[in-house]
């Protein structure tokens, strides 16, 4: 399925463009869609929006831009929320991984909320929020569109744009992204609807995996740092083949005695409706 960026006029017309762009989602021939699946889309064409009315949408490798501005953008860490996460927003790629460039730090508050005052550059690349728990243990991570998008859009929260809310389910698509061959640097609003509408049922999986071991009903196995490398690894094991899932990987990687957590956590995450615009 093809994306092509459109360029709009007036407010009436980014109201229809999210609305057609959502219809071609829903409508996509593949196996049919449980609730979650539909659950999963408005963060896409949130993106879309923000994507298209500034012009941008490119891939590739983010270019130096030497144009950059301040802007001021709020959300929150959840899983259950994490207090004082320490909260860092990158460009090209997701925190510590090759060519991420820091451009906005922040501490969240005891209810996980945060304030970034970030200065982001005039370029298509991809804009990534990151956090981590006090003591480490906890990485998420989301992705958050082209950084010139968000820069032309102003001021934003998570009401205007979802993936500002930190959570399991931003960390698991991006970890899918990943396993599935995707690029970092060539990440793009359209290729991440794409991604939530064919994975969801692989993001749902390892949204419950991150979230077992985050609130501690599962142990985290002792080889890997942190949740965000956990949930990379499920994901590589998961889509290594057409016969293996996300949820085949995850029981394999937390072992049978959180079969039932991962079930509960699935449903639970599926039809609370704070995950929704995720």
């Amino acid at each position: 399925m093809l994306f092509f960026p459109i360029y709009y006029s007036d407010t009436h017309h980014m109201r229809r463009a999210t609305d057609t762009f959502l219809e071609i989602l829903l409508m996509q021939p593949s196996h049919p869609r449980s609730r979650t699946a539909r659950k999963l889309l408005p963060i896409a064409a949130a993106l879309a929006l923000s994507l298209s009315a500034c012009g941008g949408g490119s891939g590739g490798t983010a270019q130096i831009n030497p144009v950059a501005a301040n802007t001021t953008l709020k959300g929150a860490v959840i899983d259950a929320p994490i207090a004082n996460a320490a909260v860092t927003f990158t460009t090209v790629a997701p925190m510590g991984q090759p060519g991420s460039v820091v451009v906005g730090t922040a501490t969240a508050d005891a209810s996980g909320n945060y304030t970034v005052q970030a200065t982001l550059p005039n370029t298509s690349a991809p804009l990534f929020a990151n956090a981590t728990s006090p003591d480490g243990q906890v990485v998420l991570t989301a992705y958050l569109g082209t950084s010139n998008a968000v820069l032309a859009a102003g001021s934003l929260t998570s009401a205007n744009l979802p993936n500002l809310v930190i959570s399991q389910v931003t960390t698991a698509a991006l970890a899918v992204y990943i396993a599935s061959g995707g690029s970092y640097a060539n990440l793009t609003p359209a290729l991440y609807a794409a991604l939530l509408s064919q994975h969801h049922d692989d993001i749902l999986a390892l949204s419950a995996a991150i979230k077992a071991v985050a609130d501690g009903y599962c142990a985290r196995p002792a080889h890997y740092h942190d949740t965000e490398d956990m949930a990379h690894d499920i994901a590589k094991q998961g889509l290594s083949s057409s016969a293996t899932s996300a949820l085949n990987s995850a029981s394999a990687t937390l072992g049978p005695s959180c079969d039932g957590n991962l079930k509960s956590l699935m449903q639970y995450i599926s039809s609370d409706e704070r995950w929704a615009p995720e």
